[in-house]
């Protein structure tokens, strides 16, 4: 990624976190960070040996951590409402489906005792 797209990024990253005055990370020093951490590993670093490297500058790179904490949250909220959404909608049908077995029941239930049900009077009720 050339430096000035990723310093786009970083900015772009910086005004969507932030919130009037307040911001949880600046967009300028996470490039800076980035561009020194990018020095410290190579293409072949694997995305574990990375963070380990990132640990050992002893909070030396802040930004990093923040974006990276924020960029590893998001899919999982999404994954679990989307998981959560799923098993509602399997309560629901298999809910359907019980009532709609126990009306068929009920229903088999009539036209077994239909001789039954004709001499039934309100009075009895």
């Amino acid at each position: 990624m050339e430096k000035d797209e990723l310093q786009k990024y970083c900015k772009d990253l910086h005004l969507v976190l932030s919130d009037g005055d307040l911001n949880d990370l600046k967009g300028f020093d996470l490039y800076s960070e980035l561009l020194i951490f990018r020095m410290m590993i190579n293409d072949n670093t694997t995305p574990l040996k990375a963070l380990s490297i990132l640990k050992k500058t002893n909070g030396s790179s802040p930004n990093i951590s923040i974006a990276l904490r924020i960029m590893l949250t998001i899919p999982v909220t999404s994954a679990c409402a989307k998981r959560s959404f799923l098993k509602l909608k399997l309560i629901k049908t298999f809910l359907r489906n019980k009532l709609n077995q126990d009306k068929l029941q009920t229903l088999h239930l009539y036209i077994l005792n239909k001789k039954y049900l004709t001499t039934l009077t309100t009075k009895i009720l």
